[in-house]
């Protein structure tokens, strides 16, 4: 991860763009996907039913009859939107023009899944950004294992004031070292300096707040980042941070 980083400008909303509980919102269709023998599309916003169901992944615990039908909807193909991000869609028409992701597309069983999904945003998509509502720890390791750089953006209208903005980069920089000159007034000067990972995390974040403002660094994804350091990580994911001091001063960090 690296910054400062400025929020995407948003896309140009739908024009036209049936009501949330009236029609399934398919702003745009990627390519058919296949599970078994029934091809199914997977589409920026997935499915909703008709009736606006948020299969229990928002507000008060679901029934077993609830559980049941969100079970046959990913069965189908079909993903239930919250009431949450059905609200945040009805505020914000940009997020319409974006693929949705979710936790429950990281559960065992999960279909389609988030690597399935990824797969299809990354070869079909012409957009970098997605977008989430979620802001867990263990979602964020998910989506980094994936490939996501998971941002943030602010000033959202509805039940949210912020959504999470992963971004699937089209293209990647890498540095090959054995190609890589440095010159020998910059080794000098690197004498003066020393090096640490993952001692100062926490401060390697209110340091780049103090640099560069929130700018995609938002309270609840700096709260998230936090939580998965602290706890060691997610799965194969762990956060990590580099610090640079020039004597006891702390100059330079990132985290990742």
């Amino acid at each position: 991860h690296t910054w400062p980083y400025q929020n995407p400008p948003p896309p140009a909303p739908v024009v036209s763009a049936p009501a949330v509980c009236q029609a399934q919102l398919t702003a745009h269709e990627l390519h058919e996907g296949e599970s078994g023998n029934h091809k199914r599309p997977i589409c920026v916003l997935a499915h909703m039913t008709s009736n606006g169901s948020n299969g229990g992944t928002g507000g008060n615990r679901p029934s077993k009859n609830q559980e049941g039908e969100g079970k046959r909807q990913r069965k189908s193909g079909q993903m239930i939107i919250s009431e949450d991000d059905q609200s945040l869609l009805r505020h914000n028409a940009w997020l319409k023009q974006l693929p949705l992701l979710t936790p429950s597309m990281c559960e065992p069983d999960a279909d389609p899944s988030l690597a399935f999904i990824t797969e299809k945003i990354a070869k079909a998509w012409r957009s970098d950004f997605c977008w989430a509502s979620c802001f867990e720890p263990t979602f964020l390791a998910a989506l980094m294992y994936e490939g996501f750089l998971p941002t943030a953006h602010g000033g959202m209208d509805g039940p949210k004031e912020y959504v999470l903005l992963p971004k699937l980069h089209i293209e990647r920089c890498l540095v090959h070292f054995q190609d890589l000159h440095v010159r020998r007034s910059w080794r000098r000067q690197a004498k003066q300096f020393r090096i640490s990972t993952d001692c100062m995390f926490d401060k390697v974040v209110e340091k780049c707040l103090e640099q560069h403002g929130e700018s995609w660094l938002h309270p609840p994804i700096v709260d998230g980042f936090k939580r998965l350091f602290h706890s060691g990580g997610a799965g194969q994911v762990r956060m990590h941070s580099v610090e640079l001091y020039k004597g006891e001063e702390l100059v330079a960090g990132e985290l990742g």
